[in-house]
């Protein structure tokens, strides 16, 4: 009966009252009054020819080659106005620091790491486009029908 008493005691005497000391950190029920979430943005994709034509047309697009492995011949990369080469991780560590005002465009190969990368950055409000089907079938379906882009 002894111990009792004493464990009884010892919890109570530790327990001050909940005002004696100020709470740090989080505190049930109260959240902060105003959190701002990034607007999100959004990924589609761009079909060859939707490119080509806009392209054309004159409109200078931010457009980057994501360069994950090499091509199994060097005419499947199309080279088109304004674009830049990268590496896959690029598009995961650098893009928080450019402008989200205008869309970005997103090639590779195949299509889907362009995929990937288009709809990882709509998290960060970026508006983006990835190539259907890669600069694999940019370039077949570039033969078959005869286009071409036309630099300015």
């Amino acid at each position: 009966m002894p111990v009792i008493v004493a464990l009884l005691f010892a919890v109570t005497a530790g327990c001050g009252n909940p005002g004696d000391t100020p709470r740090r950190g989080f505190e049930r029920g109260k959240l902060p009054e105003k959190f701002d979430h990034p607007k999100p943005g959004r990924a589609s994709y761009i079909e060859p020819k939707q490119l080509i034509d806009t392209l054309n047309a004159g409109a200078q697009l931010q457009i980057y080659f994501i360069e994950d492995v090499p091509p199994p011949e060097p005419l499947y990369v199309v080279h088109l106005p304004g674009m830049n080469f990268i590496q896959y991780g690029e598009v995961f560590s650098d893009f928080n620091k450019r402008d989200k005002s205008r869309p970005y465009y997103f090639i590779c190969l195949y299509g889907d790491d362009s995929k990937r990368a288009a709809e990882n950055l709509v998290k960060d409000g970026f508006t983006s486009y990835y190539l259907d089907g890669g600069s694999f079938r940019l370039v077949s379906e570039m033969r078959k029908h005869g286009w071409s882009v036309q630099w300015r």
